[in-house]
C-alpha cells in the first residue's frame, strides 16, 4: 500500500475502514454495502453487475501467524 494512505489510514479502526471502502465501490459506481450477522460478520460485500465481491477487512499491525490467517479464511468462508 502507498506510504501516504498507509499513514491516512493508520489510526482508523475495521469499521471506519469499511465504511472507507464502502464509498470507495460507491465513488467507482459499485454497489457495496457492509453487513454485521453475529460472530460471522462479513465487512463488505460489492457487486458490479458481473459478480460479487466478498471482503473481510483486517488491520494488521504485526505479523499474523498461520494459525490466524487460518481463522480469518475460516470466517470469511462462514
Amino acid at each position: 500500500m502507498a506510504r501516504d494512505v498507509r499513514d491516512e489510514l493508520s489510526d482508523c479502526d475495521e469499521l471506519q475502514l469499511q465504511r472507507r471502502l464502502c464509498r470507495f465501490f460507491f465513488e467507482r459506481d459499485i454497489r457495496a454495502f457492509g453487513t454485521k450477522i453475529g460472530w460471522s460478520e462479513l465487512d463488505v460485500r460489492a457487486e458490479d453487475g458481473f459478480s460479487s465481491l466478498l471482503i473481510e477487512a483486517k488491520k494488521v499491525v504485526s505479523e499474523p501467524s498461520a494459525a490466524i490467517i487460518n481463522k480469518w479464511l475460516t470466517q470469511l468462508g462462514s
